[in-house]
């Protein structure tokens, strides 16, 4: 990745393969090339149908920026990203992309226009987050098992490709080969 410019939009990169086929070991060995960079390298993955949950990968990625645990409380991991946020001014976005995550996570009841306005404010307050973070340096977002991914992160990769970003952003998707 590049740092030398300025870029405008993410830019995406696709590997797809047979299970076995070093796709993971092809992102591990990327990492490890730009592991001397002030580049931020952020992974998550896809559960398997069946147990996928709305963006999943993407609340991933934040807690191992955090180094948070899967079985640590919504409020908990407030107070602890609130403590452990490097770049300040990232707080505030942070709270309303928490307040706007549980505000999906909780629209059952909500109509399919009114949880469709949610998921965009969702959408925007999470690309915020990230130009936040890109004004600092570049980002890399790897997401893996891709084949397993569920509809709002889709929608999410979508947007995040279609718009423009205050910085270099990579955005690796893995996935096996499907039949």
């Amino acid at each position: 990745i590049s740092v030398t410019g300025v870029q405008t939009c993410a830019l995406p990169i696709s590997v797809e393969g047979e299970a076995g086929a070093g796709k993971s070991r092809l992102l591990s060995a990327f990492h490890d090339s730009i592991s001397d960079e002030n580049i931020l390298f952020l992974k998550g993955h896809c559960r398997p149908y069946g147990e996928a949950t709305a963006l999943y990968p993407l609340a991933q990625t934040l807690r191992s920026y955090f180094q948070l645990s899967e079985k640590e409380s919504f409020k908990t991991v407030q107070k602890k990203i609130k403590k452990r946020a490097k770049e300040k001014s990232l707080i505030p976005k942070l709270e309303k992309v928490f307040s706007l995550f549980s505000r999906v996570i909780e629209a059952g009841d909500l109509s399919e226009t009114s949880f469709e306005g949610e998921k965009r404010a969702l959408f925007q307050a999470i690309k915020d987050l990230m130009n936040s973070i890109l004004s600092v340096r570049p980002l890399v977002l790897a997401f893996d098992d891709m084949q397993w991914v569920d509809e709002t992160t889709r929608d999410f990769l979508f947007y995040l490709l279609q718009t423009k970003m205050s910085g270099p952003l990579l955005v690796i998707c893995l996935g096996r080969t499907i039949h």
